[in-house]
């Protein structure tokens, strides 16, 4: 304790000049006044002799704050070697930048112990994403839109956590979903950050430490929860409800196309509503079923931009159909089916 060691210090140092300071028995001596600098070598033990002060006497005892620790050897004991809740994802062939930044984030989570009750943040774990801090461009999601941004991918890594909390019939403090279902979990699944705004946030519930077991290898990524297993304990995540809305069209004249020809710019995002549950059963009995979120995806436009102008000659015509449209491989528009090590089952809506 710094501010309580300074006052003792300073209350030890002031009874020192007192007998420095004191009127002495022997007539016309003046009193000796302290002195900061160090006294000359050989003289000390002089010094202290006429004084007659002992070292012992200056010094003083400074003031410690005991905090006991949150895990112990105790605690570890009750840990078992397999995972108590796992789960993986893939992101093999989405670009170098975006594997990563997938590779490095996993690596600052990689081995994290929480105690009994304590809190896990992602954004506290991972910290900023900045260039400094190694991350690099790759597409994010802002706005309902793909557009480069530091640190992509890394929302991949906060979803797959995130499943293997849920399987891990661990508390959820605080999860996000994108704007749009992500292709890699089906929609109600994602987990969606903002460095310094949106965190994922979940919590040991258990009674026993925590262990999260992280690895990014071969365009796998994977996560396990190692803690106190509850023999005959099953968890599995369900969906009802799950809805899909159409995406709306939106035209645009385009005088630099020719009358009748059509390109689409954006090919927009269907709509859906889902709730996700957590089933937990013990020896094959269902013991609860709770809910996790109602999840609501709004629909973003299909933009599809009409040719208004001179009809082209066919040569023109031939070389305005070779021009591609750039589309977002990996954000299909149809909802992507369950990885199967998810354990998912669907249930019908209450």
């Amino acid at each position: 304790d710094i501010e309580e060691s300074v006052k003792a210090v300073n209350a030890r140092w002031q009874e020192f000049e007192q007998t420095l300071t004191k009127p002495s028995d022997t007539p016309n001596e003046e009193p000796l006044a302290p002195s900061l600098d160090p006294p000359a070598e050989g003289t000390a033990k002089a010094s202290e002799e006429m004084q007659g002060i002992p070292k012992s006497s200056i010094k003083t005892q400074l003031v410690a704050n005991i905090t006991q620790p949150k895990i112990t050897a105790a605690l570890f004991k009750q840990m078992d070697t397999q995972p108590i809740g796992s789960f993986s994802t893939h992101f093999g062939g989405t670009g170098a930048s975006r594997g990563s930044n997938i590779a490095l984030a996993t690596g600052k989570i990689d081995g994290t112990v929480l105690a009994p009750g304590e809190i896990f943040s992602y954004n506290g774990t991972v910290g900023s994403r900045t260039a400094r801090a190694g991350f690099k461009n790759a597409p994010v999601i802002v706005k309902g839109e793909l557009v480069p941004g530091i640190g992509g991918g890394i929302c991949q890594v906060s979803t797959t956590l995130y499943n293997a909390v849920l399987l891990s019939d661990l508390k959820i403090v605080r999860r996000s979903h994108h704007a749009f279902p992500v292709h890699y979990v089906p929609a109600g699944r994602d987990a969606t950050v903002v460095d310094g705004a949106i965190d994922f946030q979940f919590q040991n519930s258990t009674e026993a430490p925590i262990v999260i077991v992280a690895s990014s290898r071969g365009g796998r990524l994977s996560f396990r929860i190692l803690g106190k297993r509850v023999p005959g304990k099953s968890v599995s995540i369900g969906l009802a409800g799950h809805t899909v809305q159409a995406a709306p069209v939106r035209t645009i004249p385009d005088k630099r196309l020719p009358a009748g020809k059509t390109v689409v710019e954006d090919k927009g995002h269907r709509g859906h509503r889902v709730t996700v549950y957590r089933i937990v059963k013990q020896d094959g009995e269902v013991v609860k079923r709770e809910r996790i979120a109602s999840d609501v995806y709004r629909t973003f436009p299909r933009v599809v931009r009409v040719g208004t102008g001179v009809s082209a000659k066919p040569k023109d015509a031939a070389s305005a159909t070779k021009t591609p449209l750039t589309e977002d491989v990996n954000t299909p528009t149809e909802t992507p089916s369950l990885p199967p090590d998810s354990a998912a089952t669907e249930i019908p809506p209450q």
